[in-house]
């Protein structure tokens, strides 16, 4: 009978260095970036709404063009919308800032620097995204 614990002892696994990891988080942050940047092209800012779009639907674009995991994505998706140049453009009248339509909720993304919506723009938010 052999000893499962001989095996690993004598295959240590290598570790990498540290400019390795340093090198690979790097190249990781520029594809996530470029996978947004690309569908932020792609999709293209609202006409109604000039310097808004919808996050949901740039996120799920952006997934869709990488390797990389939807959830990864999203959540490294606020940091990469501030890499780009883009603000969240919060929701004054729900709790957690998204937006709503009748079938999901979503944060809005909005070209810095973003101004305070107007009640018309509110609205037109609501409606069109």
């Amino acid at each position: 009978m052999t000893d499962y614990f001989e095996y690993i002892s004598r295959h240590k696994r290598k570790r990498r260095s540290a400019k390795v990891i340093v090198a690979e988080k790097e190249e990781r942050i520029r594809t996530i970036n470029s996978a947004f940047k690309s569908a932020i092209e792609q999709y293209g800012f609202s006409p109604e709404l000039p310097g808004l779009i919808n996050g949901a639907v740039l996120l799920a674009d952006a997934a869709a063009r990488t390797y990389i995991e939807y959830y990864d994505m999203r959540r490294s998706m606020q940091a990469s919308m501030d890499r780009i140049g883009l603000v969240k453009l919060l929701n004054p009248k729900s709790k957690d800032g998204r937006w709503r339509n009748p079938f999901s909720k979503f944060f809005v993304y909005a070209r810095k620097p973003a101004r305070k919506p107007t009640e018309e723009e509110l609205v037109l938010i609501n409606l069109m995204l």
